[in-house]
């Protein structure tokens, strides 16, 4: 039993020095916000751990947004070799589809890189990917009316070059989403959008 208790003792005490030993992961912004204080530098009210804790969430933005760069990329860079000959079809589309949940899982960070890509590329194959990264990623700006992201990721289901089930879909998905009703053929909603962006001011 002694043997025991003194195990655990040990266990603990290596336990302490170990979490003694672990390096602080503010050091770099701690470091850069003590000289602002020392400097007088630092806004009133925020304290060195505050200013520390911001830096810090501002290179993990950052850092996201690198990383959505790349990966956007490496998006382009695979349906550009879908076109030619070369790896199989399916394994294209496991990578592809491996790129994809990444970019999903970058959450908001991902949305500029591939909101900017997708409207701008005229390739179907690279845009419909980017549309289901923005359609998850941006799937609650539905109930906020925040439609900025979710409507041109779902307006992509409307082209005419998408199946007709598709595209119908895409157009119940919008009417849900935006509670407006746009008669007529699902590519009315691209001129709905269109003329709902020209009535917005300038700095939207």
């Amino acid at each position: 039993m002694r043997r025991l208790a003194l195990f655990v003792v040990l266990a603990l005490v290596s336990a302490c020095k170990n979490a003694a030993a672990v390096p602080d992961p503010l050091a770099g912004q701690r470091k850069i916000c003590q000289q602002l204080a020392a400097d007088k530098q630092l806004r009133a009210g925020v304290s060195v751990d505050d200013c520390a804790r911001q830096l810090q969430a501002a290179d993990s933005r950052a850092d996201s947004s690198r990383q959505a760069e790349e990966l956007a990329n490496r998006l382009q860079q695979l349906v550009a070799a879908s076109h030619q000959q070369g790896s199989s079809q399916g394994e294209q589309d496991a990578q592809l589809n491996v790129v994809v949940a990444k970019l999903q899982g970058l959450g908001k960070a991902a949305v500029p890189m591939a909101l900017s890509m997708m409207t701008t590329t005229i390739d179907p194959d690279l845009r419909a990917p980017l549309a289901r990264v923005l359609s998850t990623v941006c799937a609650a700006d539905c109930a906020a009316g925040n439609f900025d992201c979710i409507v041109p990721a779902l307006l992509e289901g409307t082209s005419d070059d998408k199946p007709s089930d598709v595209r119908r879909d895409s157009a119940a998905a919008l009417a849900r989403c935006t509670g407006e009703k746009v008669k007529g053929e699902p590519s009315a909603w691209r001129k709905w959008w269109s003329d709902r962006e020209a009535r917005q001011p300038a700095d939207h």
